[in-house]
Parts: C-alpha cells; structure tokens; sequence
C-alpha cells in the first residue's frame, strides 16, 4: 500500500515538475497572497490613511472597485487561451481554424458568452455594492469611466490574445494571465493604495494596465478628479490597448506556424 502510494506521488510529482512554469507560479502566488495581506495590514494600522483622503476615506469603495475590475480584468484575460486550450484537448481545433472563420472572429465569438457574463457580474457588483452596502460610487464623469472601461477590457483581451498564441506554440496551458493578473493584486492598489508599497516597488506598477484603470476609475467613481486631471492614465490604458492588435497578430502567427509544422491538432 505504501509502495502504492509512493508510486503515485512520484508520478504526479513528476507530471508537475515536467510544468516548471505552472509549478513555480504556485509558489509565487502564495508568497503574492502573502505580501497582499502584509500591505493591507500596513494600511489599516494607519487609522484613517492619508492616501484615502481623495476618496472621502471610502475604503469600502476603494476596494469594491478594485475587486471588481480585477475580476472583470482577470475573465477577459484567460478567456481567450481557455477556449484555445479546450479546443486543443477535444480536437476540435484544426476544423474550427480550416473553417471560413477567422482566428481573430474565432477567438471573440467562442468568449462572447464569457464577455457578456463578466460585464454583467461587474455590473451588478458595483450596482449592489452602491445601492445596497452603501460604497458611496457616483457617475457624475461615465463617459470618463465608459472609455477606460473598454480601454481596460482591450488591453487585457490583448493579454489574452498573446496567451492564446502561447498555447498553441507550447502546447500547454499558458502561465501568462496568471502572472500578470497575480502581479496586478499585489502592485496594482486593488486592496490598498500603490503608496503603502516599498519605494523599489512603485516603478513597476506603472508598468501594469489595472494599476491606471484604478487611478482612473477611482478619480471618476469615487473622487472628484476632473477629466483633464486624468488625462495621463487614460493616455497609458490607451497604449496598453494597443496590445490588442498586436497579440492578434501574434495569435495568426502562432497559427500560421502550426500549420506549417501540421500540429495543430496536437496538445
């Protein structure tokens, strides 16, 4: 029985080393999860912390929305390489791609549902967090709040893009989305403010989309920034959305490149 047993550890160990990436995102991901409850810690030993004072103090609303959009931000993510991968794996995918449908018109319509479920979740979120729990949100700039809404959703579907190209090169599941959504909780001021962060730390938020689609939403929803004060995080969402047609492009790419090599039926 021991023997038994010891066999199947060592398999699936074995199986889990063979996935180094997805094995060491674990890792990273507890000691992530960890630092996230550290900062938050940092914050609320400071009483009523300075950097909420644009917020009117509104921690509930500081942290409904950057929940919200982090979960909104994490579906459109990983919902491109999901429906590549489970197309690999039921080997529906070299038919769908010898089909009239194009790779990028494929890619939409097989997350369309997935879409429109994660806009709707956001949607009623936010509606129950503001009429029901009080978050105090206002839509006094939503054409503001409307524009990084989907300059947000383009820069992470582009994320999602470039994770699907990595699925069909690698022939695995991507650790893309993953990396950078868990990045984002810890350095993007979804739970606490970027300013609670250790100095060497701040530069590499800006580096990340949802820390400006926080700044930005926070300013229009909670604050009282105006639109012109919010120029600059608009103006880095719209060079990160930018990624959209660049990871559509890598996606054709990594078709083009399978097809060639006759593997895209493998996984």
């Amino acid at each position: 029985m021991i023997a038994t047993a010891t066999a199947f550890f060592q398999r699936d160990l074995r199986i889990a080393m063979s996935y180094r990436v997805s094995f060491l995102r674990s890792g990273v991901m507890v000691v992530f999860g960890l630092a996230s409850m550290y900062f938050v810690a940092r914050l609320m030993d400071q009483g009523a912390p300075a950097a909420l004072a644009p917020y009117h103090n509104n921690y509930f609303g500081y942290a409904l929305i950057g929940v919200a959009f982090a979960l909104f931000a994490q579906s459109i993510a990983a919902g491109f390489p999901s429906v590549v991968r489970s197309a690999q794996v039921n080997g529906t995918l070299e038919v769908l791609f010898g089909s009239r449908t194009s790779p990028p018109m494929f890619l939409f319509c097989s997350t369309l549902f997935d879409l429109g479920y994660a806009v709707l979740r956001l949607a009623v979120t936010l509606a129950i967090g503001t009429a029901v729990l009080g978050a105090g949100l206002h839509a006094d700039r939503a054409l503001v709040a409307a524009l990084v809404f989907l300059l947000t959703a383009a820069a992470f579907a582009g994320i999602g893009a470039f994770a699907a190209a990595f699925v069909l090169w690698f022939k695995q599941p991507e650790p893309v989305t993953g990396a950078i959504i868990t990045a984002s909780l810890v350095l993007s001021g979804v739970l606490y403010p970027t300013t609670v962060l250790p100095s060497w730390l701040s530069p590499l938020a800006r580096l990340l989309p949802l820390t400006h689609t926080m700044s930005a939403l926070r300013g229009t929803l909670l604050g009282n920034a105006s639109a012109a004060s919010l120029t600059g995080e608009v103006a880095a969402l719209a060079g990160f959305a930018l990624l959209l047609p660049l990871g559509l492009l890598a996606f054709q790419f990594a078709i083009r490149q399978a097809k060639d090599a006759g593997s895209l039926s493998h996984y």
